[in-house]
């Protein structure tokens, strides 16, 4: 989720979604994953576009539906079977196969499609939560504050720690501001 704060232009998403397909095709997975990762970026961007670029409910919409990129390392189980098998059954044996097989059936793809999205809308609730606890200053509890100026783009408000740490910041970075109860530190 902090990727898609700072995700402001059409086709971060996408080339995420390539990169990452590239990866997964140079571990060994198949070249399908840069397909899927491509495709599923793609109307990930789109979401996320669609929402104005601050949307939390297109952001986790939009996280969900990058997250079934990952049926891509699946697909030659499926597709190319009669090439892909031989290699994988070199590598780790007739028994692994075999078990594996039992559950990648054709049948379990939209299965194992519907998991992948509904845990990326989890993922995406939880890097919200994440976000607004560590990044929202309206949710501080302390009156006596330090607040510093977010550098992110996309996270309104400002970022706010306890003054109670009293760490002291380098001159260079910022120059202190002391006030009643809180000292402001303005870049």
């Amino acid at each position: 989720m902090l990727f898609l704060t700072r995700a402001r232009k059409f086709g971060m998403i996408t080339i995420l979604g390539l990169l990452t397909g590239i990866i997964m095709f140079v571990a060994g997975m198949g070249y399908f994953s840069i397909a899927t990762g491509l495709i599923f970026g793609l109307i990930a961007d789109l979401i996320w576009k669609s929402g104005g670029y601050a949307s939390a409910s297109r952001a986790v919409l939009s996280h969900g539906v990058f997250s079934c990129w990952i049926i891509g390392n699946f697909l030659p189980f499926l597709i190319t079977a009669d090439t892909y098998l031989p290699t994988v059954r070199a590598q780790y044996g007739d028994a692994y196969v075999n078990e594996l097989m039992t559950y990648l059936q054709p049948e379990m793809y939209p299965v194992l499609l519907v998991a992948c999205f509904v845990a990326g809308i989890i993922g995406g609730f939880i890097g919200c939560a994440i976000l607004k606890k560590h990044f929202d200053a309206s949710k501080t509890r302390s009156t006596s504050t330090i607040k510093l100026a977010c550098p992110i783009p996309g996270i309104r408000g400002l970022v706010a720690r306890s003054a109670q740490s009293k760490s002291h910041h380098p001159k260079s970075i910022a120059s202190l501001h002391r006030s009643n109860e809180r000292v402001v530190v303005s870049s």
